[in-house]
Order: C-alpha cells, then sequence, then structure tokens
C-alpha cells in the first residue's frame, strides 16, 4: 500500500500501486488508474467508476484528482464491508 498526497502534501489514504505502476512513477511518469465498482457488487453498492492521476513529487505520490481519490477509497471500503474483510 503506498500513501497517496494531495498537491499540497496532506496524507490523503493508501492504495495498492503494482510493481510496474511503482516503477513509472520512479522514473518520473504520470500513472493514470481506471477503477469500477465490480460487477457483481453492483447490486449492492451501484455502479460507480472514474480514474485518476498519479505522479511524484519529491518522495511523496500525488493526485491532483483529489475527489476521485475519495470516491476510489470508498469503493475500496465498502467491497472491504461487504466481503466482510478486515
Amino acid at each position: 500500500m503506498q500513501q497517496i498526497h494531495s498537491q499540497d502534501g496532506k496524507e490523503l489514504g493508501s492504495i495498492p500501486l503494482s510493481e510496474r505502476s511503482q516503477d513509472l512513477l520512479d522514473i518520473g511518469e504520470r500513472v493514470t488508474m481506471l477503477y469500477h465498482t465490480p460487477q457483481l457488487l453492483r447490486d449492492k453498492l451501484g455502479a460507480r467508476s472514474g480514474h485518476l492521476v498519479l505522479y511524484k513529487d519529491g518522495e511523496q505520490i500525488k493526485t491532483d484528482d483529489v475527489p476521485q481519490l475519495v470516491e476510489f477509497l470508498q469503493i475500496q471500503a465498502a467491497i472491504k464491508a461487504v466481503q466482510g474483510d478486515d
């Protein structure tokens, strides 16, 4: 899990990143993450989707897409709650 920060450095939350995404961020590339409610959970959670762009500034991973990150984190929390994960 990687901590994501807003443009001004405020911690927003942690998300999983693949090795490939981490490698791209490390060399200065921007990474676009697409997300959506899993098809089998749409009846319970609704159909939500979006995208956000991540980039590295110094040692911090940041996004300018704060509302989209918040939605992604909400979807992840709802999935855990429905599945009964701790």
